[in-house]
């Protein structure tokens, strides 16, 4: 049997009590006013704007025949941040003013609106313990080659990659804490350079040692005569950051001051942190939640593309998934399941597989496939608290978009990455094959999504993606984008 086609996913979400879908199904409306309609994204800087001009913004997109608008929060577009994050970011007191604003004025103009999750792409939210089940995690791995038949005795070895990623000039929250998965040793194959980048490995020699690591990750054990290698696997806490925290520090109920960081996508408890926040600090402040529960006002729950990175991503629960699916432990074959590319994360000087020694691309598989389960239990808890769900497929994610697609209410692609028919057909018969009876059979493209054009794309070349879009089994289009029309920090 073919493996599935794998894509990389990225997503989005909005709450509302009373489901949309409802009023997308059934009656669809006149050419002249289709119930789908088309929507904007509208970008907003953080907290730094002002309520006037984005009731005014909000107006306007109305009065050009729009059924809605996504808003999405970023902290200085990507640039310096010059505003304390305190005062301003995601969830603070004066970003819960301005969302109440656009939300109040998306009733007054009888549209809908689409709350981002968090900042940035809406991957993450503030948290003051970034170091906590539910936060992004990775498999990290260290090396030590033994001298044939050496009584090693000892700590196991350190990965040789720690997390220091950037975004946008962000740093990460540089977690170090690890939690062993796996210790093993194998010999290499005959022949094989140990100082190569690539260490092919003999599968049949391979050593599970897990059970022999003491609580402070020591370990005894007598090397093989051949060339080996002892190789330790441990799982961390990624820290990739969405919004920089606070100038002087974080502070108790100030959300503002945490700093917001990617949390973890592939665990029921990762969606959860999400749900939490969005609830105590956003959904709950006067004059959002009971506003967007209103008939016709509150759409989704978004997030973008998930444009972050790891070694490789894992969670706490991943070993007893792919154990449950599979039939089989996943240790002694992390050495090869580590050479999968996860986006922009900086590399290992070296990596290892199995030459020859075994069919590999069926562990890779598996990985995958326990990866995308991952990521349908995390959608499904999302789909589950809020009514409605759009998710949008990403980049370098090693998972099964088409399976994955049809489990929010409104998964929604981007011209950007899903530039032909064929390419949008894959999500899209997902979504409308997929669902069962009763679904919402609604699929959303990010159109207008194209490097380089930001400012200067033809109405032709629009029209263009728009069609393709819709040839592909898409039925909503979402513009990209709306700007904020009002000064902003640090631009003349």
């Amino acid at each position: 049997m073919l493996a599935p086609i794998l894509w990389s996913i990225s997503f989005a979400t909005f709450y509302r009590p009373t489901s949309v879908a409802g009023l997308l199904t059934g009656d669809l409306g006149t050419f002249a006013s289709p119930k789908t309609g088309i929507k904007w994204r509208y970008w907003i800087q953080d907290a730094s704007v002002s309520t006037d001009i984005v009731r005014s913004d909000i107006a306007e997109i109305a009065s050009v025949g729009s059924s809605g608008f996504e808003l999405l929060s970023y902290q200085t577009y990507g640039g310096t941040v010059l505003l304390d994050p305190t005062d301003y970011a995601f969830g603070s007191s004066r970003f819960v003013d301005v969302a109440a604003a656009a939300v109040q004025s998306a009733q007054a103009s009888g549209i809908t609106v689409d709350f981002a999750m968090g900042p940035n792409q809406g991957a993450g939210v503030p948290v003051e313990d970034v170091d906590m089940e539910g936060m992004l995690t990775e498999l990290v791995f260290g090396s030590y080659f033994p001298s044939p038949g050496e009584e090693f005795s000892g700590p196991l070895p350190n990965p040789t990659i720690f997390p220091d990623v950037e975004n946008n000039d962000t740093p990460s929250a540089n977690i170090t804490t690890l939690a062993l998965v796996s210790a093993i040793v194998a010999q290499l194959v005959p022949g094989t350079d140990p100082t190569f980048f690539r260490v092919s490995l003999d599968w049949s020699t391979v050593q599970d040692l897990t059970s022999q690591v003491d609580k402070s990750l020591n370990l005894s054990f007598t090397a093989p005569t051949p060339p080996s290698v002892l190789l330790a696997y441990y799982s961390r806490r990624n820290g990739y950051p969405e919004a920089e925290a606070g100038f002087t520090g974080s502070f108790p109920n100030k959300p503002g001051s945490w700093g917001s960081f990617v949390i973890d996508h592939f665990s029921a408890k990762g969606a959860e942190v999400t749900t939490k926040f969005m609830e105590q600090y956003i959904l709950s402040q006067e004059g959002i939640g009971a506003v967007a529960a209103l008939p016709n006002v509150g759409g989704y729950v978004w997030e973008d593309s998930m444009e972050f990175w790891a070694q490789l991503f894992w969670t706490d629960s991943f070993p007893q998934r792919f154990l449950e699916r599979h039939g089989y432990e996943i240790n002694k074959t992390l050495p090869v399941v580590s050479t999968i590319s996860t986006g922009f994360a900086p590399k290992p000087s070296q990596s290892f597989d199995f030459g020859t020694t075994v069919e590999s691309a069926r562990f890779l598989e598996d990985y995958q496939d326990t990866l995308t389960s991952l990521y349908m239990d995390y959608m499904q808890t999302f789909k589950n608290w809020s009514h409605t769900f759009s998710n949008q497929p990403a980049y370098n994610f090693h998972l099964d978009v088409a399976a994955s697609a049809a489990v929010p209410d409104a998964p929604e692609i981007e011209t950007l990455a899903i530039l032909t028919v064929d390419e949008a057909r894959q999500l899209s018969g997902g979504v409308h094959l997929g669902q069962a009876a009763g679904g919402t059979h609604i699929m959303s493209s990010e159109v207008g999504a194209n490097f380089g054009q930001a400012s200067s794309m033809r109405m032709a070349d629009l029209i263009n993606d728009a069609n393709i879009q819709y040839a592909g089994g898409v039925n909503v289009a979402l513009l990209h984008g709306f700007p904020y029309s009002g000064p902003t920090t640090g631009c003349t």
